[in-house]
């Protein structure tokens, strides 16, 4: 490339990377302002009615208030009340439809009723099952490892599954198992898996309306601006306050990122600091004449006993946000881009791997083609590069990135008078911003210390 295109790119340059910086910090305004609310669905189960194991008191009235809890929250909720076991695997089938339809979307698994563990295996029971004996267990009821595998196939973003159902059961032959609820293997990745007290032993069905644990977790999801993992936290404490340690929730969480079922927190906007006014000069001291007035003193009124206030929840740290968490940030990508300089159009084939918080190292190759200069009859580069980054993320929407690394340069053109090879090592700049999670905008300075080119490139990622 001769001095004089050098120059030239090297001024206009200057006149981009302006643009540039308004383009990524109106983008990052823009996706922070519009990130789509997730899609939310719930399934919700209370078997209460056993035809032949008896009748739990409360399971019904926990599915009837979760349903209404949640629908107050914004999920579309699927609920069943005594069913039996097709009922259950049907709307189990139905549930992971309704995840599957959006990556982002929530889901939320409700079981209140008996259940049972036999071998390490835990199984949920109809409200018609006739069980003779626990070999039919896996026939005549409803595995909870088959509830994980279809949510697991559903691929979403976030699934709670939350299980009160580690009461007693009264079938006979239930001696020979081990009581409560065993911890489920193989858990869902994104997945948090709550029981209503601690494996092995067996949860309270309450005195009121509603099962102890099932009434905190009321209470805690009414409360507004509460994480998904404070809501959990404080039913658990709760409920084991409640119960004097006798009942202590167990909570299982393979979910990294912070979420909300309901409305986030507002926002914290510090009060303006007033300037101190400075009087200038000495004030002189004013002693103002004080006339002695008498008047009578009222009775003071009488003053009605107030009840102290209910002690507020604590109040827990919030969590980091997600993003950028291994291995949440491994990508494979393909940018369209357009360089300043030979390439005219370029597309890049990229992947980035994350081992820790935040950085992130990027394996790709840049392949140019359709030269800007009129004389360049054919024209092809090839540009493998390794860069090491850092990302700066806001909420779960996106963030900012920056890098920097380099790689080897290899380049043909075919002049009307003969061909020109290039291979040269090089160095790159990179800043660019993640909108949404899917869409990189990016701009890359790339030099071998003799020339200078430049990319604007657009590009899609598949995150895993």
């Amino acid at each position: 490339m001769s001095n004089i295109h050098v120059k030239g790119y090297l001024m206009f340059a200057k006149k981009v990377i302006f643009f540039v910086i308004i383009i990524l910090t109106g983008s990052a305004l823009f996706a922070q302002q519009n990130t789509p609310e997730p899609q939310k669905f719930a399934l919700i189960i209370g078997n209460g009615s056993y035809r032949y194991f008896g009748s739990l008191q409360n399971a019904v009235n926990d599915a009837n208030d979760m349903t209404a809890e949640l629908q107050n929250l914004g999920f579309t909720v699927d609920k069943l009340v005594n069913a039996n076991q097709a009922q259950m695997f049907e709307a189990i089938t139905r549930f992971r439809d309704n995840l599957s339809r959006s990556r982002n979307a929530y889901g939320f698994f409700y079981y209140a009723g008996h259940a049972v563990q036999h071998q390490g295996v835990n199984f949920l029971i109809p409200a018609d099952a006739n069980i003779p004996n626990a070999n039919y267990l896996g026939s005549m009821s409803v595995p909870v490892q088959s509830v994980m595998a279809e949510i697991n196939d559903a691929g979403n973003e976030l699934n709670i599954i939350v299980l009160d159902a580690c009461r007693d059961f009264p079938a006979a032959w239930s001696r020979s198992t081990a009581r409560g609820l065993s911890v489920v293997s193989n858990q869902p990745a994104g997945s948090i898996i709550v029981y209503a007290t601690s494996a092995g032993s067996v949860a309270s069905d309450g005195t009121g309306r509603n099962g102890l644990f099932t009434a905190h977790l009321l209470a805690q999801l009414r409360t507004p601006g509460l994480s998904v993992r404070e809501v959990f936290d404080f039913t658990g404490d709760a409920v084991a306050t409640a119960s004097n340690r006798q009942q202590t929730p167990a909570v299982y969480s393979q979910y990294f990122r912070t979420a909300y079922l309901g409305s986030r927190p507002a926002p914290v906007v510090p009060a303006p600091v007033q300037p101190a006014l400075v009087t200038p000069g000495p004030v002189p001291e004013v002693t103002p004449e004080v006339t002695p007035v008498l008047a009578e003193i009222p009775e003071p009124p009488a003053i009605t006993p107030v009840s102290p206030p209910l002690p507020a929840a604590p109040v827990r740290p919030q969590q980091p946000d997600g993003n950028a968490n291994s291995p949440n940030f491994n990508t494979l990508g393909v940018s369209v881009g357009s360089s300043f300089a030979d390439p005219m159009v370029m597309t890049t084939v990229h992947g980035t791997y994350s081992p820790i918080r935040n950085v992130f190292f990027e394996l790709g190759m840049d392949i140019g083609f359709l030269s800007v200069y009129e004389d360049v009859e054919s024209y092809y580069s090839l540009y493998p590069y390794v860069n090491a980054a850092y990302f700066f993320p806001f909420r779960d929407s996106g963030g900012f990135f920056i890098g920097a690394g380099g790689g080897y340069m290899i380049g043909s053109y075919t002049f009307a008078y003969g061909e020109a090879e290039v291979n040269v090592f090089a160095v790159n700049v990179t800043a660019g911003i993640n909108i949404l999670n899917a869409i990189n905008i990016s701009y890359t300075l790339k030099t071998n210390f003799n020339s200078a080119s430049s990319k604007l490139a657009v590009s899609y990622v598949y995150r895993f």
